[in-house]
């Protein structure tokens, strides 16, 4: 049973792979897509008691590597900064590092969190203003907003791998 959310969830990697290969065309809706599975595939392991260690570490993982996949064409085409992209990966980094620790010292805090799930929005919805957005100091703000959000996302993690 646990089979339909984690199916979602590794939808989201093709949808990334898809808008890596095919940007420009489809570039919205693949972004939109992505972010709805994000939020799909865990409502529905919780709502109809389908979630699993798996769907637990497998989705925070894909959920990187699709936003990577994206930030990174986009950096590529010139959409977004190098210095915003490099946040996102020393974040994702700085993450991945505290995540292999848990597991090693065998903490169970994985679940998402609030500031994790505000931070993704707000991410996620810069950069898809990105894609139709021509005024540079309209996105500087939202870039420096996003910035924010990471540092107060990291501090949050932060207390909670070492509480």
């Amino acid at each position: 049973m646990h089979l339909i959310p984690n199916l979602i969830t590794v939808s989201r990697l093709v949808l990334g792979v898809l808008f890596f290969m095919l940007y420009p065309k489809h570039a919205s809706p693949l972004i939109l897509l992505g972010a709805l599975s994000d939020v799909l595939d865990g409502f529905i392991a919780r709502a109809f008691h389908m979630t699993s260690k798996l769907g637990e570490i497998l989705d925070p993982i894909v959920d990187k590597i699709f936003w990577i996949l994206v930030i990174l064409k986009l950096y590529l085409n010139d959409i977004i900064p190098a210095w915003f992209i490099s946040i996102i990966l020393i974040r994702d980094m700085i993450f991945f590092a505290a995540f292999l620790y848990m597991l090693y010292k065998k903490i169970d805090r994985f679940k998402a969190t609030w500031s994790g799930k505000l931070t993704a929005v707000v991410v996620g919805s810069t950069i898809f203003i990105s894609l139709h957005e021509t005024c540079p100091f309209c996105m500087y703000r939202l870039y420096v907003l996003c910035v924010g959000m990471i540092i107060v996302n990291i501090l949050d993690y932060y207390k909670r791998v070492f509480r």
